[in-house]
C-alpha cells in the first residue's frame, strides 16, 4: 500500500524559467556508466540517494541499500519495469505516492523527498506520479553533507554527486530561480 500527502501547497508547481534552461541543463557531478555497486559500497555515506527508473535499479544491486530511491516507472518517457514494487517493500522499503509535473517540481514532491532524506524512519522508495527528473534539484539541496547522489542522464549514464555544504547553498539558489508555473488539479 502506498501513502501520500496532500497539502494546499502541494497543488503548486514551478518550472525552469527560458533564459535560466542552459543553466540548469548541465549535469552535477562525475558522470558515470555501468554498475554502481563500487561507488555505493567505496564509502560509509550519510545517505545514499538515488533517482531514475535505471539508476534505482543498478543501485539496489549494492550490499549497500539506498536510503531513499525516487522513481516513475518511466524511462524516456515510455514504461518500464526497472524498479519493482514488492522487491521493495521486500527489502524494507515504506512506499509514498506523489505528484510532480513533467519539467516541473510540484511542493508536494519537494517537501516531501526532502522529508525522507532527512528522516530516520527506515528507507523509503518514492514513486512519482508525472516525472521524477528535476527532483535532483530538491536531493542536492536538502541532503545532509557526505551523503551520495545518483541520477540518470538518458543515453550518457549516471551523474554521482557527494554532497557538501557548498553545493546544497548553490542549488538551493537556483531552485530560487523556479517559477510559479501552474496549480496541479487532483483527482
Amino acid at each position: 500500500m502506498c501513502s501520500s500527502r496532500r497539502t494546499a501547497d502541494a497543488l503548486i508547481s514551478y518550472v525552469i524559467p527560458a533564459p535560466a534552461r542552459i543553466d540548469f541543463s548541465s549535469p552535477r557531478g562525475v558522470l558515470v556508466s555501468g554498475q554502481l555497486r563500487r561507488i555505493i559500497e567505496m564509502q560509509d555515506w550519510v545517505k545514499v540517494i538515488c533517482l531514475g527508473d535505471v539508476v534505482s535499479a543498478y543501485c539496489m544491486e549494492s550490499a549497500r541499500l539506498p536510503d531513499v530511491i525516487v522513481f516513475d516507472g518511466k524511462t524516456q518517457r515510455t514504461e518500464s519495469r526497472f524498479v519493482k514494487e514488492d522487491l521493495l517493500r521486500g527489502v524494507g522499503f515504506g512506499l509514498i505516492e506523489v505528484s510532480n509535473p513533467p519539467g516541473g517540481l510540484s511542493v508536494e514532491a519537494m517537501e516531501t523527498l526532502c522529508d525522507a532524506i532527512n528522516s530516520y524512519n527506515g528507507r523509503t522508495a518514492i514513486k512519482v506520479n508525472g516525472e521524477e527528473d528535476m527532483l535532483t534539484l530538491a536531493a542536492l539541496s536538502c541532503a545532509p553533507a557526505n551523503s551520495l547522489i545518483i541520477y540518470g542522464i538518458p543515453n550518457r549514464g549516471a551523474a554521482v554527486v557527494v554532497t557538501n555544504v557548498i553545493i546544497s547553498r548553490e542549488v538551493q539558489t537556483r531552485l530560487l530561480r523556479l517559477i510559479p508555473s501552474s496549480i496541479m488539479v487532483q483527482a
